[in-house]
């Protein structure tokens, strides 16, 4: 590192994108001068969020942070002459309701806003920040908005509820265009319609940047993860050597006989069972009886299917995790029960096989 210049490690920093608390503990291990360096960034980083709040008639910008409260700018012409590399927008709110408490007032006006703010946030230095869209918003605040970031190619996550068809083409835009975008949240009442599946669809089997190796999908109210969401997400699993697919659902169309229509490869393990959730989020329901079905590859990835009773609906699909067991379609399924440290057990100590399980490994569902 000494034969190194110290303006290349500076670069390298800025690139890393930390967050506050991070840098302070590199500064504890580093020598110097990389100690002040990190330092440097440690008491300079600044990760804020934006929020165009639900005004009727107002158009205004507000700015907060969770971090030390006397970076943040007192103004909008503060803002903009900071320098974006200590800078961090880790997420944008469209139609909240008015912020309070620590929040200030950056400007207000709609010219203010897509002439100074909008551009301020284009720059690269707020690549992978969030974009959230509030149920409530009016719509022609919304539709304002989805013109402004249709084309913006820095969101990393985004939660969208139903504001007509330009919603629909927003979406659309984002999920052709944009290779950062790993969480999806449909929220809210979203036609039931091909076209719209369809969306969901091509969002999980896109090809993506790698800056995440995973991707989300979240169904909260109308749309549910149906036959072809499921198949989706296990062919993007199946395919994938280094990425985890995760999709949640409300309690969707799909039986337990649909899912185990899945076509299973060759070379994937598939095994059905139930466990005991024994309030694992508390003690509301008490100990439940949990099915599921599991594919395993060869290499110890998991994609795992849980059916909880009257609740959500969890699909997902990980990767082999340094540490855990690994088998060979070969030697056949272990016993999954001498195997704590595999993630689609739960942990759990009440882990019962089907019988099936037990009797032939080698059926034609594995």
């Amino acid at each position: 590192m000494d034969s190194v210049p110290i303006r290349f490690w500076e670069g390298v920093f800025f690139a890393l994108r930390w967050n506050r608390w991070r840098w302070y503990e590199i500064a504890e291990k580093l020598p110097q001068p990389w100690k002040t360096l990190a330092w440097r960034h440690a008491t300079r980083r600044l990760d804020f969020y934006i929020n165009f709040p639900n005004e009727p008639g107002e158009w205004s910008c507000w700015i907060e942070t969770y971090d030390d409260q006397s970076l943040l700018p007192k103004s909008l012409k503060e803002l903009l002459a900071m320098d974006p590399r200590y800078l961090r927008c880790d997420e944008i709110c469209v139609g909240m309701d008015r912020c309070m408490g620590t929040a200030l007032e950056l400007c207000r006006g709609k010219e203010n806003i897509t002439e100074k703010v909008i551009p301020f946030l284009c720059r690269a230095a707020f690549i992978k920040t969030g974009l959230e869209f509030e149920y409530s918003c009016p719509r022609e605040k919304a539709r304002f908005y989805m013109d402004i970031f249709r084309n913006m190619i820095i969101f990393s996550r985004l939660g969208l509820p139903y504001f007509g068809q330009e919603t629909e083409d927003f979406l659309a835009t984002q999920v052709a265009n944009n290779y950062l975008l790993w969480n999806l949240a449909v929220q809210q009442d979203w036609p039931v319609t091909e076209a719209n599946e369809d969306l969901v669809v091509q969002y999980l089997t896109r090809k993506k940047g790698d800056l995440e190796p995973q991707r989300a999908l979240h169904l909260y109210e109308s749309l549910k993860t149906n036959f072809r969401i499921l198949k989706a997400a296990f062919d993007t699993w199946y395919q994938s050597e280094n990425e985890e697919v995760h999709v949640y659902s409300v309690a969707g169309h799909l039986t337990m006989e649909e899912v185990l229509s899945l076509p299973v490869p060759e070379d994937v393990w598939r095994v059905e069972g139930v466990y005991v959730d024994n309030g694992e989020y508390g003690d509301v329901y008490g100990d439940r009886l949990i099915s599921f079905i599991r594919w395993t590859k060869p290499n110890g990835a998991c994609f795992r299917c849980d059916y909880h009773p009257n609740d959500h609906f969890p699909l997902v699909g990980t990767t082999k995790r340094k540490g855990e067991y690994q088998w060979s379609v070969e030697r056949g399924l272990p016993d999954p029960r001498t195997l704590p440290q595999v993630d689609w057990l739960h942990f759990s100590d009440y882990y019962t096989p089907l019988e099936s399980e037990n009797s032939d490994y080698s059926s034609e569902d594995s």
